[in-house]
């Protein structure tokens, strides 16, 4: 006989039974071929089976599965579900490491509540140890939002829910100023405070939105007198003050501290600094306050997104690994969202609101858009008629409504000036009042002024412009503070002065003044709309948010219809003559036709009807804008020319937001809209003596013209008389430098003036902007030829103050749709026949105000579009900034400013002497001896805080001097050069302003979801990095993942698992693996030639693939171990082992169609119900160290195995009868779940190794091993006999010599001994070796043929009833050679 010889190298199911080597296997059950001793190299044994460690039994849980697990040193920590998907258990374990065996009093509940633990989303964690007081586990489930816990707290189990999310709650309020004082050194700008909480486990929330903006001026805020109170000529002056932040932190118990962030900004446009301040506890406290001097050691400069975004950078990630001491994420949900996006099916949120006709159901054929309105088509009839889609349905209440937002609009009154005195704008300090605006916060004065120079008014009281359409729309803050898209609201026209409400408002009337004066107060009406929310169709959203923010899109110069409001003055044909008393003349290019403005008082002169206007009429007024007046002197009539009209307006005199330029480049047909009148009081007051706050007395001649214009009237107003275009305009300045000479050089010759005046019949005109008469007695006296006389009775000749300066006329065709023709007005001039004054408490035309009233003007610049346009693709491209406080889901009807509009008391120079020319202006021989100058102070709309406007001008006292004689009317508006300054003068510029006072609340940016968005928030191979960890750290770095340390691979697939494997960041996706550059910068190159970078660079770098073709679908397919990475393929049905270079395992060793014939549900993806260990479906993989294994677990619902692997032997070795869901492991311990528990409602652990031979999760299982007999492959063999040499023993190691394997069976291709037991009397020992005597076939049992064949297939079975080791050496055969 011959003989064969078996041994045990490894499992290999692919090759054929004629080839495979005699040290290979087919199949082997519950054995290894290795031990961790290496008493049995060579052999195989039967396995140690598991050992009931523990049971786990959640209160109330139903069906409980451990569904994830990480470690800290010996701590292991357990995740656990139950079937109802609310709840969650998280569990601590920890055992003798010695021993293996779970220590007394473990398992140990560390956590549990309403945590959404679900068997459907399997847990990846890790965990940290930092010190004995703070270890901490982080885990996510692709679900929830990532997590962490601080497991070594001893009041874990007390922690609020919302605050184990790595990003915390925050439910956000709005900080607010309570004092401005000394004692700091704030620079001078404007400030906003924020506020971030810090949770006790070290988790810190997003920034919250900021306050109102706060200026800042070295000024006393306790000064008697606001006329006192200026802002800076530049930023960043130390002011020497401190500020006062107070926080409600009434809701904030369950937070352990609270940091102020205050921000400052020195510019209008460019990026502020933002820093953090300090922290406090907050103890439970109702409220804390900060006080903030700019001075703090503690203050820390942040990255400016860190404030400015309101949306974490991610919700959760599939995938997480730790990295040189920072936490690395994979495969991102985000967590952008849209108020539907928090809704179920059947609820819906819709922002816009609709404006229509008067007592109509007729909506706007725009919809929110509103275009026919908001075209504020003036001019056209149609439009006055038909266009007015401006109310509530079925109302006549001006506003909007829609199915979840309507609105109306609001005034809010508040004192701009305390004072008689006209020129002058003053109010004092009051005591404590305060503003409801009805969003739930308090607004107090503190015993500052009520009007734009308090820092607690000029950033809350900002409203809007009367007229002007702004684009708003509301953002909803969830639950973490995050921030949604933006829901679009309309396109809001605001009511102008003279429009009427079917209510009265806070100024008791149904229209919507500027401001009205009572007595010595003047109060102003700062322009705000009032929105009203409700949740009827959508209630499931006031669980998801916690408060909401009305925001609106930055109104820029393109989207500007009215660019600034003012009044204007007329000029008259006053003779300019041709014969020359001095070196000096008036003409233009030799052409007397000149007009020039109306001064204020011209005594004396009458009108053609005979009446004399006195000193009761100035120009402006509306009875002396009209071209038909003419007014008569001995030596010609002055005949007014209506259009021809100086513009003044704080954006003109201040130069600000480029109004002051050529008129052709303000836009297409710039025009002038009278909005409402001005009902002169406080005025027509010639000053001599005591003129000013400071004492100072004018000097003898001097007079200086001062008006107050503080109360205003409504127009008849949907007229087309109400509108004129300029038909020319141009900026003219005044300048210190500037003389007539200078103005006629650019002073055009402007044709068209409707000719009224049977003397002149001129219709040709150059325009001067100087206001001129002659001396009213002399006969031929002219302009060229003044003839001096008493003061009152002198000529006159001031240069005027900055102004556009041009001619108006009537439109006939529409600007906006050329050559479309309207109806125009009968005049090219404001006219006072064809324009009513309102009585403002009966609204009815009353002529008897015509005489004391002045036009209210807008610079209207016609836009057909603003905000991009209206279409949704316009909608998207816009940036809306906050309009509202952040203001709590309760309050439902909040008033809301928030705009770009200071209501100011304006000081405004119309006139100054031209005193660089001795012939106009000298000590002695003068011609012109009035020396006189013209302010107006008026109540006005624009972009400027006048409150903080500084200069030379009479609110801060400034005057000239001349000689002995100190004279304010030689102010210039540039170049004081002669100027003594007073200690509230701030500067030789008479308007000089610090912009930054003028910027609006835009730090803070929102957008509207994307119509074409898909609502996919996945960013599937996107990586975040988080900050570096420093043990002992209060706040927890691993919680805080810096917006821009974020990576992208390429597009192989979702990153289904990234691994750390010998300090190297691995990531596998599905058609491809590789790993990142992380905090690596030097390039080396490895031994199998693959370059690998080295060092010390920070964060993500680079990328490099080791293959592009295999990865893995599966998150829980994946392994790392010290010698490599094993990767499950089922796209490619392989096994892959990663370790310098790629091994196809399954390939090599021989396993590729054992695995091509799993079944089906193992190789599924996870969308398809596959990759769920927990559910039977997918792959898990545990790592035995003890004996060197790793074994790969292939689930489904009907079938399960696994796959073990032999790392020493690199070979697959067996194929085993556990099949657990989830394999739990730390260093030697490795532990599984049964898949039934002894309990009902609990689930029993095991711990491998431990226990009986062959018994798992309580049940004893065989162990077995097939070989092939092939010797000579190709002929045909009788098998006689094969012997082997075997040790049976127990767990003392006392050998068994009676006991060996419990039964064999052989087989060919058509033979078959069946299962041969022991007993059976076929296995004796012979000498020390058993021989197995080789049964006949019992296929055929009446042939009684013995076994024939070129192969032998030969199975050993021990059945590990006796709770013994077996240890099977190798197999020797023996055979006859048959010939045939």
């Amino acid at each position: 006989m011959k003989q064969h010889v078996n041994t045990y190298g490894g499992m290999n199911k692919d090759a054929s039974y004629d080839s495979i080597s005699s040290n290979l296997y087919i199949h082997a059950q519950n054995i290894r071929i290795t031990t961790r001793k290496g008493e049995s190299m060579g052999a195989f044994t039967n396995i140690k089976g598991n050992e009931e460690a523990f049971v786990l039994s959640p209160v109330g849980s139903t069906n409980p599965e451990i569904i994830g697990y990480t470690t800290i040193r010996n701590r292991i920590i357990l995740f656990v579900a139950d079937d109802n998907d609310a709840d969650g258990w998280i569990y601590e374990v920890r055992y003798d490491e010695a021993t293996r065996v779970i220590l007394p009093g473990y398992p140990v509940l560390l956590y549990t509540g309403a945590l959404a633990f679900s068997k459907a989303n399997p847990i990846k964690a890790t965990g940290r140890y930092e010190s004995d007081c703070t270890q901490r586990v982080y885990w996510t489930d692709y679900n929830n939002y990532l997590r962490s816990l601080n497991i070594s707290d001893p009041n874990v189990l007390t922690y609020p829910l919302d605050q184990i999310d790595i990003f915390p709650n925050i439910e956000y309020v709005q900080p607010y100023l309570t004092g401005i004082a000394g004692g700091g050194a704030l620079l001078s700008g404007e400030y906003q405070a924020a506020y971030r909480l810090t949770t006790t486990d070290g988790k810190e929330s997003l920034i919250s939105p900021p306050s109102n903006l706060i200026h800042i001026t070295s000024n006393s805020e306790t000064l008697l007198q606001s006329a006192q109170y200026n802002g800076e000529l530049v930023a960043g002056v130390n002011t020497g003050k401190s500020i006062s932040i107070t926080i409600d932190t009434s809701n904030y118990g369950e937070y352990d501290k609270i940091e102020l962030v205050m921000v400052y900004h020195s510019t209008l446009l460019g990026s502020p600094v933002v820093k953090t301040i300090e922290k406090q506890e907050i103890n439970n406290q109702a409220e804390v306050t900060f006080l903030y001097t700019g001075t703090e050691d503690s203050a820390v400069t942040i990255e400016l997104d860190t404030y400015t975004i309101k949306t974490n950078p991610f919700k959760t990630c599939k995938t997480l690994a730790q990295k040189d001491n920072s936490l690395v994420i994979a495969n991102i949900k985000g967590s952008s969202i849209s108020a539907q996006d928090l809704l179920p099916d059947d609820e819906t949120f819709d922002a816009k609101a609709l404006r229509y006709l008067p007592s109509s159901t007729s909506s706007s054929p725009s919809g929110a858009y509103n275009t026919e309105l908001n075209r504020d088509a003036h001019w056209d009839p149609d439009w006055h008629t038909d266009k007015q889609y401006k109310f509530q349905e079925n109302s006549l209440r001006l506003g909007g409504n829609g199915p979840n937002i309507s609105y109306t609009f609001h005034l809010e009154p508040f004192t701009v000036d305390g004072t008689n005195s006209p020129g002058f704008a003053n109010v004092a300090p009051v005591p404590d009042a305060a503003h409801d605006l009805q969003d739930g916060d308090p607004y107090n004065y503190n015993s500052t002024y009520p009007n734009m120079a308090s820092p607690f008014i000029s950033g809350l009281l900002r409203g809007y412009k009367r007229g002007e359409t702004y684009r708003f729309g509301i953002i909803f803050y969830t639950t973490k503070g995050e921030a949604t898209f933006v829901e679009y609201i309309g396109d809001i026209k605001f009511p102008d002065i003279s429009e009427q409400d079917s209510v009265v408002n806070n100024s008791t009337y149904k229209y919507f003044p500027t401001s009205t004066g009572v007595g010595g107060d003047t109060t102003a009406y700062a322009m705000g709309i009032q929105f009203t929310l409700n949740f009827l169709s959508c209630p499931s959203l006031l669980s998801q948010i916690e408060s909401y923010q009305i925001v609106r899109v930055k109104r820029e110069q393109e989207d500007t219809r009215r660019a600034c409001s003012g009044i204007m003055k007329n000029f008259w044909t006053a003779p300019v003559g041709s014969t020359l008393a001095s070196t000096y003349d008036l003409r233009i290019n030799s052409s007397e036709l000149v007009l020039h403005l109306m001064p204020y008082n011209p005594n004396g002169i009458g009108s053609t009807t005979g009446a004399d206007i006195g000193s009761n009429s100035y120009n402006g007024e509306f009875e002396n804008i009209s071209t038909a007046l003419v007014y008569a002197k001995a030596s010609a009539n002055y005949e007014v020319k209506g259009e021809a009209v100086a513009f003044y307006s704080p954006e003109i005199s201040h130069n600000y937001n480029n109004v002051r330029i050529s008129g052709s480049n303000l836009s297409a047909n710039p025009s002038l809209l009278m909005t409402g009148v001005y009902h002169t009081t406080n005025g027509k007051v010639i000053i001599g003596g005591v003129q000013d706050l400071s004492g100072v007395s004018l000097a003898p001649n001097c007079i200086d013209y001062r008006t107050t214009l503080r109360s205003t009237y409504p127009v008849s107003f949907n007229s087309v008389e109400n509108i004129k275009k300029w038909d020319f305009v141009q900026m003219s300045v005044m300048d210190h430098s500037t003389t007539y000479e200078d103005s006629d050089a650019t002073t055009p010759i402007i044709s068209g003036f409707t000719n009224t005046n049977p003397i002149t019949l001129q219709t040709t005109f150059h325009l001067r902007n100087y206001y001129a008469i002659d001396d009213f007695p002399d006969t031929n006296a002219s302009l060229n030829d003044p003839q001096p006389g008493a003061l009152g009775t002198s000529p006159e000749f001031f240069k005027g103050g900055s102004a556009l300066i041009g001619k108006i006329g009537t439109i006939l065709i529409d600007p906006l749709d050329p050559p479309t023709a309207v109806g125009g007005g009968a005049t090219d001039w404001f006219n006072n026949t064809n324009i009513d004054v309102l009585n403002q408490s009966t609204l009815n035309p009353d002529s008897a105000l015509e005489a004391i009233t002045t036009p209210i003007l807008d610079l209207v610049l016609p836009k057909d579009e603003v905000y991009g346009g209206y279409t949704t693709t316009a909608l998207e491209a816009n940036v809306f900034i906050p309009a509202s406080p952040v203001i709590d889901k309760t309050e439902l009807n909040p008033r809301v400013y928030g705009g770009d509009i200071f209501l100011n008391m304006f000081t405004l120079q119309l006139s100054t002497l031209e005193y660089l020319n001795t012939d106009f202006f000298a000590n002695t021989n003068r011609d012109y001896t009035k020396e006189q100058s013209e302010t107006q102070i008026l109540v006005t709309e624009s972009l400027i805080n006048l409150d903080l406007a500084t200069g030379s001008n009479i609110k801060t006292n400034v005057s000239f001097t001349v000689g002995a004689e100190n004279r304010t009317i030689l102010r210039q508006e540039t170049g004081n050069s002669n100027v003594g300054v007073t200690p509230y003068g701030k500067s030789e510029i008479m308007y000089k302003y610090l912009d930054v006072y003028s910027r609006e609340n835009s730090d803070l940016v929102f957008i509207t979801q994307s119509e074409n968005a898909t609502n996919c928030t996945v960013d599937d191979i996107k990586a975040y990095l988080s900050n570096v960890k420093k043990n002992g750290e209060a706040i927890d770095s691993w919680a805080q993942f810096p917006l821009n340390d974020n990576y992208d691979v390429d597009d192989y697939g979702p990153i289904n698992e990234i691994v750390n494997w010998k300090d190297r960041v691995y990531f596998i996706q599905d058609t491809a693996f590789g790993a990142y550059s992380i905090n690596r910068s030097a390039i080396t190159t490895t031994t199998d030639g693959v370059p690998t970078e080295l060092g010390s660079g920070v964060g993500f770098s680079k990328h490099q693939y080791y293959s592009k073709e295999n990865g893995s679908i599966h998150q829980w397919a994946i392994k790392t171990t010290e010698r490599g990475i094993y990767i499950f393929d089922a796209i490619h049905r392989k096994i892959h082992m990663l370790a310098g270079g790629i091994n196809t395992l399954s390939e090599v060793k021989g396993m590729h169609s054992w695995i091509g014939e799993l079944p089906d549900a193992v190789f599924l993806r996870k969308e398809n119900g596959g990759d769920n260990p927990i559910l039977d479906s997918g792959v898990t993989i545990g790592r035995n160290i003890i004996d060197d294994e790793v074994v790969f677990t292939f689930l489904s619902s009907d079938e399960k195995y696994s796959l073990v692997l032999d790392e020493g032997a690199q070979q697959f070795c067996a194929i085993d009868t556990t099949t657990p869901r989830i394999y739990i492991e730390n260093g030697d311990i490795i532990m599984s779940p049964s898949e039934t528990s002894k309990l009902e409602n609990a689930t029993t652990l095991y711990t491998h190794g431990l226990g009986d031979w062959g018994k798992f999760y309580g049940n004893v299982e065989e162990s077995s091993l097939t070989f092939v007999v092939n010797p000579n492959a190709d002929i045909n063999k009788l098998l006689r006999t094969f012997e082997f040499n075997s040790i049976v023993r127990d767990n003392n190691k006392v050998i068994d010599r009676a006991q060996t394997i419990t039964a064999f069976r052989i087989q060919t291709e058509y033979q078959d001994t069946g299962k041969i037991p022991f007993s059976s009397g076929r296995i004796k020992r012979r000498f020390d070796k058993w021989r197995v005597k080789i049964p006949r076939d019992i296929i055929t049992p009446a042939k009684n043929q013995r076994l024939r064949s070129t192969h032998f297939i030969v199975s050993l079975y021990f059945d590990n009833t006796a709770n013994k080791e077996l240890i099977m050496n190798r197999v020797i055969s023996h055979y006859d050679v048959q010939m045939f």
